[in-house]
C-alpha cells in the first residue's frame, strides 16, 4: 500500500454510544461535517455520506438513540441460524 498526500488514516466506529441519543442519523453526520471534498475534487453532503453509510431515506431520520436498540437485537441473533428453523 502506498500513501498518497491526499491520504489521511483515520478509523470509523460503529459504536452508537459516541453518537448523542437526541440527534437523528443526519444530524449527527451533519455536526462533524456539512461538506467534505473527495480526493479527487467531488464534494460530498452530509446527506451523500448518510447514504454511503447504508442510511437511505427515511432510516436518515432514525434518532440515534433508536440504532442502539437495533445493534443490541442484532447482537442477540446467533450467527449461524439453527438447523430446526431452516
Amino acid at each position: 500500500v502506498t500513501r498518497g498526500t491526499t491520504v489521511r488514516l483515520a478509523y470509523l466506529s460503529q459504536d452508537t454510544t459516541e453518537v448523542p441519543g437526541h440527534l437523528r442519523v443526519l444530524e449527527a453526520v451533519a455536526s462533524v461535517r456539512l461538506r467534505t471534498t473527495l480526493g479527487d475534487g467531488r464534494e460530498m453532503t452530509a446527506g451523500m455520506m448518510c447514504e454511503r453509510f447504508g442510511f437511505k431515506g427515511a432510516d436518515r431520520l432514525l434518532f440515534a438513540r433508536g440504532l442502539k436498540k437495533i445493534e443490541d437485537e442484532a447482537a442477540s441473533l446467533p450467527l449461524v441460524p439453527s438447523l430446526d428453523k431452516l
